[in-house]
């Protein structure tokens, strides 16, 4: 989902789509990123359309935090995120200007610092645990709210060439956890996710978190 929304980012500032990213990435999911692409928009296949509808009606409502379609507040972080619909509102959040605008790295370095505790700047995201540590942080694999996520590369949906970086925001009872993270659905989209812990698991060292 993550290199379909990329590659729906990419080709709209080509000029060869027009239309809301979350929605074009949907299609591509549902009818192929090449339906997509053919018709310049979310195809008029009634299949895809109903999906795509019934796939933010259900953001907006079941998987809110809140479960309206108002969205609320998630996390057990202070402050709270601002949500609706999966996407989070960065209204009132200081931006960090060490990282290019609304990539992963850019959103986990503003909401470390939005939380009170900055970080220094690391570079790329595959990078991070290891400067980390470097640094004195402690870096293991145990995820503890206000801890980055960081993704080596390819684990989880994470880019194949730079990882990914993300904020936890909150460790449930059952071992999963919500982060916070952006450019997951498009440049500048900062959205919640959910992780299970069998996720986890599977993931092993490939998922580090940098207290």
């Amino acid at each position: 989902m993550c290199n379909l929304a990329s590659q729906v980012e990419t080709a709209k500032k080509s000029g060869k789509l027009t239309g809301d990213t979350l929605e074009l990435t949907f299609a591509a999911y549902n009818a192929g990123l090449g339906s997509v692409l053919r018709y310049g928009m979310v195809p008029p296949f009634e299949e895809t359309i109903n999906y795509v509808r019934r796939i933010k009606e259900l953001a907006a409502t079941k998987y809110t935090a809140t479960g309206t379609a108002e969205g609320g507040t998630v996390g057990s972080l202070e402050p709270k995120l601002t949500v609706s619909g999966g996407i989070v509102s960065t209204a009132g959040i200081t931006p960090d200007t060490r990282y290019p605008w609304g990539q992963c790295t850019w959103w986990a370095a503003t909401r470390r610092a939005d939380i009170g505790k900055p970080i220094p700047g690391w570079g790329n995201a595959a990078t991070w645990a290891g400067s980390a540590a470097s640094a004195g942080y402690t870096v293991d694999g145990s995820p503890s709210a206000g801890s980055v996520i960081v993704f080596q590369p390819g684990v989880l949906g994470a880019s194949a060439d730079y990882g990914h970086v993300a904020m936890v925001e909150e460790v449930r009872g059952d071992g999963s956890i919500l982060i916070s993270e952006s450019n997951a659905l498009g440049l500048g989209v900062v959205s919640t996710r959910e992780i299970s812990a069998s996720q986890l698991a599977a993931a092993g060292n490939g998922v580090r978190y940098i207290h």
